[in-house]
């Protein structure tokens, strides 16, 4: 009637456990890249395009603010952006708004992870206090480097300080290439229509018509306004 001993085994998971989360995050992340390209495909609007993709990723990392800048030298532009809860940041100013010391890296394509501002040594008491102000505790910013040239800039801050995950960061750096890609996809074709729109009004008013030919296929194809002449 009394218990002598114990046997048992037991087996350590944490590994495992660890590479299944690992594997379920990528798995998330990729569907969400799938839905972002299905979602900004159809756009012929930069705007759109720009507000589309910050409100995606806005919700999916239930951040309080994320949006897509142009950076026309030292100075970012603002157009649309995602917001919950705080105050919009939609408009310009320099690239140093976001701590004077992050500038250069900035400049240099890096990519900036804040977990807190309050406790990050690279801002000033000053900075913090503004920072504050637009309720922005935690962040991560990408710039996009074209050339040589910083051409824009993705983010997404938080108005409580967060640790932000390496999928996370990962995440926020593919959306802002891809939200690069997008937005210079419909400004092409709102340029190509626009030549278009020039060169049929242009022979309409002459008369004239237009045809092309295709060297590879010896494929020929003209206008009405050619036909009519010839």
């Amino acid at each position: 009637g009394r218990l002598l001993r114990v046997v048992g085994s037991n087996i350590v998971i944490t590994e495992r456990k660890r590479l299944e989360e690992v594997h379920r995050r990528s798995e998330q992340r990729l569907k969400f890249l799938v839905m972002l390209n299905d979602a900004l495909r159809p756009l012929s609007d930069p705007s759109d395009v720009q507000e589309a993709a910050a409100r995606l990723l806005g919700e999916h990392l239930r951040v309080t603010r994320a949006g897509y800048a142009e950076v026309d030298g030292r100075d970012y532009i603002i157009r649309r952006e995602y917001k919950s809860g705080v105050a919009p940041l939609v408009g310009q100013g320099p690239l140093g708004t976001f701590g004077a010391a992050l500038r250069e890296a900035y400049m240099r394509g890096e990519t900036v992870v804040v977990t807190d501002v309050q406790t990050d040594p690279r801002f000033t008491e000053t900075e913090r206090v503004r920072m504050q102000s637009r309720q922005i505790a935690a962040f991560i910013g990408v710039t996009l480097l074209k050339g040589g040239r910083v051409v824009a800039a993705f983010g997404v801050n938080h108005a409580t300080a967060r640790i932000w995950s390496p999928m996370e960061v990962e995440l926020v750096r593919d959306v802002a290439e891809r939200t690069w890609d997008a937005v210079e996809r419909t400004r092409a074709e709102a340029a190509l229509r626009q030549r278009e729109l020039r060169l049929r009004l242009a022979l309409d008013a002459s008369g004239g018509g237009s045809w092309t030919w295709e060297a590879s296929t010896n494929r020929i194809d003209w206008d009405d306004g050619f036909r009519l002449q010839y």
